[in-house]
């Protein structure tokens, strides 16, 4: 189990194409890791149903955050796995 103080931001994205890939070359290292997506509109208050009136200013396709989290002592095989 990874826990919160034994964890690092191995990557970030918006991309759920760019996440799926990473989890799954992850998993084939046996990397364990965790994922965490955060709605960024949800955060800046944007949260009306009514998408007819809304104009936040932001991209669509950057409303959530994905991001990876792996256990410290993977954190240096991971990038390398990640190409980073």
């Amino acid at each position: 189990m990874i826990r919160f103080f034994n964890r690092k931001t191995v990557m970030i994205t918006y991309d759920r194409s760019a996440l799926e890939t990473a989890q799954d070359m992850l998993r084939k290292d046996k990397i364990e890791y965790i994922t965490q997506g955060s709605s960024m509109s949800a955060e800046m208050g944007y949260m009306n149903t009514d998408m007819s009136n809304f104009d936040s200013g932001m991209q669509p396709n950057r409303t959530i955050e994905y991001k990876i989290y792996v256990h410290r002592k993977d954190f240096n095989k991971a990038k390398n796995v990640l190409g980073q």
